[in-house]
């Protein structure tokens, strides 16, 4: 029994030492390997290729979502700023637009009859766009019916009925309007009214059949009658026609006036013929063409 025991602890011994002289061989640098460990090498190296591109695998897939979140997070960021550059350009734009309103009604408060003052429209007529608009403005503030109402490009209306903050406008596209009116050309002057066939148009009815009128012509206002001064701008003729049986001259007048696009405008004082022999003369068509009604 002794001497199987020596065996086994005799053999341990030989194993431990086999192994040591094992490690040494391949620890020191040679260009040669042995049968053992070539066999080792073989073996393993499918399963480390697949074990090396499984890291690799996934070292990518972590760097590629790490780089997508910053994207994504960066996308966000240039979303949000391009969204707050978009709202600052359209604020300039509002505020260029609504400083150039403010400088065409100084510069035409100083060419035109005695002012009231400057109003906002606040409201239109929900049964006719072409009726009537609501100014901000009342009989506080001075305002009067009759008072003629302007904003640069010529004659909006005139006021209508009053309270004490505001001031109803009737339009000059309304049915129930009638100014009298000249062609700046000739100086034939006839009658302007409202309520045209043709929406967003005036008739101009002339007084004498054989008026000298064609298109191109501007018409502004005569001063017969006791609300509209003379010289403001109403439009321009677009078409003449001749009634031969009714022996009536009418032209198609486009206003000069957007009544779509009405902003600010200017309230003049009451005017009365007697308390003004010549009235202003007829104003230069604005600087700026006309805008395209749609």
């Amino acid at each position: 029994m002794d001497w199987l025991v020596n065996r086994r602890v005799l053999g341990a011994l030989a194993a431990m030492l086999a192994v040591i002289v094992m490690v040494s061989i391949t620890l020191r640098e040679r260009t040669y390997l042995t049968a053992v460990e070539e066999w080792f090498h073989d073996t393993l190296a499918p399963l480390t290729t697949v074990v090396h591109s499984g890291i690799e695998a996934v070292t990518d897939t972590t760097s590629a979502l790490a780089e997508l979140s910053r994207l994504r997070e960066e996308n966000q960021r240039l979303r949000e700023e391009v969204e707050r550059l978009a709202a600052a350009e359209r604020r300039i734009d509002d505020l260029e637009a609504e400083v150039h309103r403010l400088q065409s009604l100084l510069g035409l408060q100083r060419r035109v009859p005695p002012v009231s003052g400057a109003a906002r429209i606040i409201g239109r007529s929900p049964s006719n766009w072409f009726e009537t608009v609501t100014l901000d403005v009342g009989r506080a503030d001075g305002i009067q019916p009759d008072s003629v109402v302007v904003n640069p490009r010529g004659v909006v209306g005139r006021v209508i009925r009053v309270t004490d903050r505001t001031a109803v406008v009737m339009l000059l596209t309304d049915a129930q309007t009638s100014v009298g009116a000249t062609v700046t050309r000739s100086r034939y002057s006839g009658i302007v009214l409202g309520g045209h066939r043709q929406a967003g148009r005036l008739l101009m009815r002339f007084f004498d059949y054989n008026a000298d009128v064609r298109p191109g012509d501007r018409i502004v206002t005569s001063g017969l009658g006791d609300v509209f001064p003379p010289g403001l701008e109403l439009g321009q003729v677009e078409l003449v026609e001749r009634d031969p049986v009714r022996l009536r001259l009418l032209a198609t007048i486009r206003p000069a006036v957007n009544f779509d696009r009405l902003d600010e405008v200017l309230i003049l004082e009451p005017w009365s013929p007697e308390g003004d022999a010549g009235g202003p003369a007829a104003p230069e068509p604005p600087d700026q063409e006309p805008e395209e009604e749609p």
